[in-house]
């Protein structure tokens, strides 16, 4: 009778080992959510590099900008040169 008692109770030490047998297949599950965040990630990673290569755009852009600041900066003091010397010469005249 004890022997058979025994047994039973194995046979409950199995059956909550298919217990967590099930809760280790519902962590499974929440690992490939986990991997599915992952991908997701790996997304908006790929995301920031196009926003990167956006901003290097934009430098190119800026350094187009500075460049056209430096030109109008030369004409414009070439302006005021030439404007200076013709008004010279008008308040020069007698």
């Amino acid at each position: 009778n004890r022997e058979s008692g025994i047994g039973n109770w194995e046979s409950g030490i199995g059956n909550r080992e298919s217990g967590i047998g099930n809760r280790e297949s519902g962590i499974g599950n929440r690992e490939l959510e986990i991997g599915n965040r992952e991908s997701e990630i790996g997304n908006r990673e790929s995301g920031i590099g196009n926003r990167e290569s956006g901003i290097g755009n934009r430098e190119s852009g800026i350094g187009n900008r500075k460049s056209g600041r430096i030109l109008e900066t030369n004409t414009a003091r070439r302006k005021s040169i030439y404007f200076s010397k013709r008004a010279k010469l008008l308040y020069t005249k007698p």
